[in-house]
């Protein structure tokens, strides 16, 4: 019983938008409890408009959708630089440097019914933010118990 109260904690927290908080105090709890079906990787470039994740799922029920997006944004920093010699004046240097942005994002998806080709799917399709545009995601999707 402990472990659905947990549960039902997670979800909540997923629904509140608080993702951060699941990444970081819950995440081996979903590791552990929950069974992972299914792993992908897409790109979601700028030039694209929306992305859509439409993917089969074995059976009917709900799934946590959990997306890493990884980008890198090039920035100017200015760098103090100094001085060694009582002659020299310190200076400022501008640089521009690569930063690694990582964000979390969960979701909670219920499965459909879909039919194609006269066959029924167990099919989880959703949106993916354009807050993720520019970035490469990394999707896994776990079956709630």
């Amino acid at each position: 019983m402990v472990k659905r109260t947990r549960i039902n904690k997670i979800l909540t927290f997923i629904e509140q938008g608080k993702h951060v908080l699941v990444a970081k105090k819950y995440l081996k709890h979903i590791k552990r409890c929950c069974e992972l079906v299914k792993e992908l990787k897409m790109r979601y470039g700028h030039d694209r408009k929306e992305l859509f994740l439409k993917t089969t799922v074995p059976e009917h029920g709900k799934y946590i959708v959990y997306i890493v997006a990884r980008s890198e944004i090039v920035r100017d920093v200015e760098k103090y630089i100094p001085a060694w010699r009582p002659e020299e004046k310190p200076r400022v240097v501008k640089e521009r440097e690569k930063v690694t942005r990582v964000l979390h994002r969960f979701y909670v998806k219920s499965s459909t019914k879909s039919i194609s080709k006269g066959r029924k799917y167990n099919v989880i399709s959703m949106r993916i933010p354009s807050e993720l545009r520019g970035s490469t995601l990394y999707i896994k999707i776990y079956k709630l118990l």
